[in-house]
């Protein structure tokens, strides 16, 4: 009598095969467990003992996103670029450092500036004030608010890994 067992524990996480007692199985039989990260799949014997994995499930693909707005959200500025809990980085047009501020408004103190080039996390926005679409952001531990850009150009871009 052939018994199946589930839950076989895998370093990527939990993957679920089928096994058989060895007495149970022909003696030209190979059992094949397939590792596949992130998905459930069973094993099915067939007519010559060999195992073949059978999904159990339709995986969902990745979803990009909601679009991009298609007007901006200040009036007078760019349509936003950035994406929320991405990273973006700093565009070399213009040589100067990026002001980071403590609130979303060219009054706010300055907490920190960004080089060019440099990467940082978008953690919330956009929010709209003086003209400017402003992002909460993290860089090097420090949280404050950036302006994207100006009705002229972006200062800021999406960098998406690729």
């Amino acid at each position: 009598m052939r018994r199946w067992f589930w839950m076989i524990i895998g370093l990527a996480g939990l993957v679920a095969c089928t096994s058989a007692p060895i007495s149970t199985l022909p003696p030209s039989a190979t059992l094949t467990v397939t590792h596949t990260p992130m998905m459930m799949r069973t094993l099915r014997p067939t007519p010559t003992g060999m195992s073949e994995p059978t999904p159990d499930w339709t995986p969902t693909p990745f979803q990009f996103p909601a679009a991009l707005p298609s007007t901006p959200i200040c009036e007078g500025a760019l349509r936003s670029r950035l994406i929320l809990y991405e990273r973006g980085r700093v565009l070399d047009d213009d040589d100067r450092d990026l002001r980071m501020r403590a609130g979303p408004g060219t009054t706010y103190e300055i907490v920190a500036q960004i080089e060019v080039n440099q990467v940082f996390l978008v953690l919330d926005g956009p929010q709209c004030a003086e003209g400017y679409t402003w992002f909460l952001i993290r860089y090097r531990g420090n949280e404050g608010w950036i302006a994207e850009g100006s009705s002229e150009g972006y200062f800021v871009e999406p960098y998406l890994p690729g």
